[in-house]
């Protein structure tokens, strides 16, 4: 079902909710209900009929029924063996410093007194973590078939940027979602489509020849299934925002709903950026990370910023990416929507904070463990960030030296681009934007040029930016994925409905555009044209190299596929001719491991596919030696 069709299902199902709201959970619940019994009737009777196979093989042991259990067994083992492996995923189960009566105290506390007000199911486990965030997290210990363990997740950052009261707005909230009462089925629904959705992604990643009976019925339930899932989880979020109101205040969840819309981007583009930037010059993470966010957040944003990003939060339209209805409505329908006047306002943020209130002394325990923890994990990334920083300061100095020749115009271009993206890399787009300008002074219709400062302008909601953006995926259309994503996240930041409908059409298209593209280069068949090899002389050497060190590799072949799709981005064959002594066995997973080997190590431009010259690839690795210049290897 394409994104359209989605949506304007969703649409219809949401006006059918709105009027009739019990009959709709329990027409869903109806549909669920279908699921299980297809999924448990496919299994049962691949089941039946793969006994019968086995006794019939039994007692007739002839080539026929040899022949027929094959085929069969193939089949209906196939189709029983996909929803056995899906319905036996095992699913991580949340993360983070478990907080007790004796670690958080006054947390704990409120925790229980808040759910004995709202009417919510006890928590097995709260956790406290380092996300800006806040969530009840069900995890079904028998996968599809429940059994859940509830998990209450409080963010340290978000306690840290709220006061009390809204803090409290934002629990009660939370545990609405595990409220008793009328809307206990439907809040199980709501949760059943995250287990339905992993169970079918499962099935869909099953390569058996069983899957094929299976599609129809995926292709015509889960859409379905989804859609109404969907629109009661909407419908659960308001009904949560109301119970919050009734609970803690409709002043309160509303002042925590603006609050998280500004302090969310607050962190993500300025403290955990400044972070990211550190990895130049620091070698190691900081040990204790979580130290520097309470005065961080306490200052917020600049006035100016605070006032955008508020007015920003406030164009954004309901989607169906995302089961949250905006910010707009969930206020409106608290009755708490302020006139366009005051849109622009963020409540300030005085007196304790509820993390100083119901953490107390604790808090800084608990954020030195989770800054310890945070550490621990960052350490690889970080590592690789501060590799990666000494590079590019690398190709900064060189690229600075001076030339003792003096060069044309296109080198002069070619070396001003990569001292912009290595600066770029290194301290951001902003720092790079002189030397962008350079570029594009120079030749307007620099692709690369054209996205950096698009991009650059788009977040800074600049309007021009798009017109730069648009014009890079026109030159190149390598660009056009990022393009797209940027530009629709403009669109998405003012509200423009209109041009993000006409954008999700050209998304659609990309993605169907990708998906054949990806069939093509994942094929290899006897109408396939191939034209002489464009590796390189860098990665020539490189190829050769590496197959000096694999012993077993006599001969090697290199062609690029003419290719239908995304001509612009070259597609290398290379083919590998194994020498291999008769008395050695030679296993299909060392041929594998080798392919692996050889496609991890040689960095080339485009695609690249290795295979080796054997059984039914044979005839296709002839066909490749029989370009000009294919072969680009030879032992002795």
């Amino acid at each position: 079902m394409t994104p359209e069709k989605f949506e304007a299902l969703v649409r219809r199902l949401e006006s059918a909710e709105k009027n009739h709201p019990k009959r709709f959970v329990w027409g869903t619940g109806l549909l669920a209900a279908v699921g299980f019994s297809y999924l448990a009737g496919v299994l049962l009777v691949s089941l039946a009929l793969l006994t019968g196979i086995l006794v019939l093989l039994i007692a007739h042991p002839n080539a026929g029924t040899v022949k027929l259990a094959l085929v069969l067994g193939v089949l209906f083992g196939g189709m029983a063996l996909a929803i056995l492996r899906a319905l036996c995923v095992r699913l991580q189960a949340p993360d983070g410093v478990e907080l007790t009566p004796t670690s958080a105290p006054g947390l704990m506390a409120l925790v229980e007194r808040l759910r004995q007000r709202v009417g919510s199911t006890r928590f097995h486990r709260v956790l406290l973590t380092g996300e800006y965030n806040a969530s009840v997290v069900q995890h079904p210990r028998l996968g599809l078939f429940g059994w859940h363990k509830n998990f209450l997740i409080l963010g340290l950052p978000l306690m840290q940027s709220m006061t009390p009261a809204e803090f409290e707005a934002v629990l009660a909230h939370e545990f609405a979602h595990l409220a008793g009462g009328h809307g206990r089925f439907g809040n199980w629904l709501y949760r059943l489509r995250q287990s339905w959705g992993r169970l079918f992604d499962h099935l869909a990643r099953q390569q058996t020849g069983g899957m094929k009976i299976l599609t129809a019925f995926l292709g015509w339930f889960w859409p379905r299934f989804n859609a109404r899932a969907f629109v009661l989880s909407r419908a659960n979020e308001y009904a949560a925002d109301a119970l919050a109101a009734r609970v803690a205040g409709g002043v309160n969840i509303a002042s925590a709903l603006k609050r998280i819309s500004v302090y969310s981007r607050h962190l993500d583009e300025s403290f955990w950026q400044e972070v990211y930037l550190r990895a130049n010059e620091e070698s190691e993470p900081p040990a204790n990370i979580f130290s520097e966010l309470p005065a961080h957040l306490r200052r917020g944003p600049e006035a100016a910023q605070a006032e955008k990003w508020m007015r920003q939060a406030f164009r954004v339209h309901t989607t169906t990416d995302d089961t949250h209805p905006c910010l707009r409505e969930r206020l409106e329908a608290l009755g708490q929507l302020p006139p366009e006047e005051e849109r622009g306002c963020l409540p300030a943020l005085t007196g304790p904070t509820a993390a100083e209130a119901f953490l107390g002394a604790q808090e800084t325990a608990l954020s030195a463990q989770l800054g310890r923890e945070w550490s621990v994990h960052a350490r690889e990334p970080w590592k690789q960030r501060h590799a990666e920083a000494v590079q590019l300061r690398s190709v900064l100095e060189s690229s600075a030296a001076p030339k003792q020749d003096p060069t044309g115009e296109q080198d002069r271009i070619a070396e001003l681009w990569k001292r912009a993206d290595a600066l770029a890399g290194l301290e951001g787009a902003a720092a790079a934007q002189p030397l962008v300008q350079q570029i594009l002074t120079l030749n307007p219709a620099h692709a690369g040029a054209l996205f950096a400062r698009g991009a650059h302008r788009v977040n800074l909601d600049e309007a021009e930016g798009l017109e730069d953006l648009e014009k890079a995926l026109s030159l190149d259309p390598s660009w056009e994925e990022s393009a797209l994503q940027m530009i629709g996240n403009y669109h998405h930041r003012h509200g423009n409905k209109e041009s993000l409908a006409a954008l999700q059409q050209r998304w659609t298209a990309y993605e169907e555009k990708m998906a054949a593209a990806y069939r093509e280069r994942d094929e290899l068949l006897s109408t396939d044209v191939y034209e002489p090899q464009r590796l390189g002389e860098d990665a020539l050497r490189q190829l050769r190299a590496i197959l000096v060190t694999e012993s077993v590799v006599a001969e090697a072949w290199c062609v690029c596929k003419v290719t239908r799709h995304l001509p612009h981005v070259p597609l290398h064959l290379i083919a590998l001719r194994l020498q291999v002594p008769w008395w050695k066995l030679r296993t299909d997973g060392a041929n594998a491991r080798l392919v692996q080997r050889v496609a991890d190590q040689l960095k080339v431009e485009g695609s690249l596919v290795v295979f080796i010259r054997e059984k039914h690839l044979k005839r296709q690795a002839d066909r490749l030696a029989q370009v000009e210049g294919a072969r680009v290897y030879r032992r002795g």
